[in-house]
């Protein structure tokens, strides 16, 4: 099953889980929810969306972890 990942990310502090969705486009939705908060705000300076298999194998790739494709 593939899954994508919504991260924000704050410069200089590193990046908090937003959530996690079936497609996309949902992920893609999602983030622009939270960056049109209050007086279209955010209080992330920016969004990542990562793509991710689950049970897929973890891999070691200098000394970070992530999955197989």
């Amino acid at each position: 099953m593939e899954v994508f990942v919504l991260m924000g990310n704050i410069d200089y502090e590193g990046s908090c889980l937003l959530g996690v969705y079936h497609t996309q486009a949902d992920a893609e939705n999602a983030a622009e929810e939270h960056g049109s908060g209050e007086l279209g705000e955010s209080a992330y300076d920016g969004y990542t969306i990562e793509h991710r298999v689950i049970g897929a194998r973890a891999k070691t790739n200098y000394g970070q972890f992530d999955v197989e494709d």
